[in-house]
């Protein structure tokens, strides 16, 4: 059993792919409310670590412990349901869809026939746009936003899935500076909830 203070413990997580140790028996943990910057040269294992954490990369040896309990992470979704979203470095948006769309793609909200709830739908996106301080319109497509402004959208739809822990890859590499400071106040926020 893991120390309760932590919301994740990694312990002696390894990864190999063909020819190449990627991670060996690397150590990582979180307790919440916490801010983690993984730093190093490509090819270092930021990405893998951060990958096997998020149920992506599934080939992995080591333990994980989640909120006092060892896990083995499968899948994203299951790592989803347990409170761990992921934004990754290149973004999931299909651009021909709304902000909203793209947001709750698979989970759209339903009516009591048994129809998609666009009402409900474009609100729970407005409300979580707007709990990172974003003016985004909930309708509008995403073809039509900046690189940044789908990079709020991004954030936006991991908090739709209520996480404990919110990995970022690369957050802020195709951000302006104003929107690298609204990132940094999202994050503080974050934290502030104990995300």
């Amino acid at each position: 059993m893991g120390n309760s203070r932590y919301l994740v413990e990694m312990n002696d997580i390894s990864v190999e792919f063909p020819g190449v140790k990627a991670l060996d028996r690397v150590h990582f943990n979180a307790v919440p409310g916490e801010v983690h910057v993984l730093l190093g040269e490509n090819g270092a294992g930021k990405s893998t670590i951060m990958k096997v954490l998020a149920g992506v990369n599934t080939n992995y040896t080591g333990t994980i412990i989640w909120k006092g309990e060892e896990i083995t992470a499968r899948s994203v979704d299951e790592q989803r349901q347990r409170g761990v979203s992921i934004i990754f470095q290149e973004m999931n948006l299909l651009k021909n869809l709304t902000v909203a769309e793209n947001m709750f793609l698979g989970r759209q909200p339903l009516t009591k026939a048994g129809n998609i709830d666009w009402k409900k739908m474009n609100q729970d996106a407005r409300a979580l746009l707007d709990s990172i301080n974003s003016d985004i319109p909930e309708t509008a497509q995403v073809s039509a936003l900046s690189v940044g402004q789908m990079q709020m959208v991004e954030i936006a739809k991991a908090l739709s899935f209520h996480c404990d822990i919110l990995i970022m890859d690369e957050p802020t590499s195709a951000l302006t500076e104003k929107e690298v400071e609204s990132l940094f106040s999202i994050i503080q926020k974050l934290k502030s909830e104990g995300v």
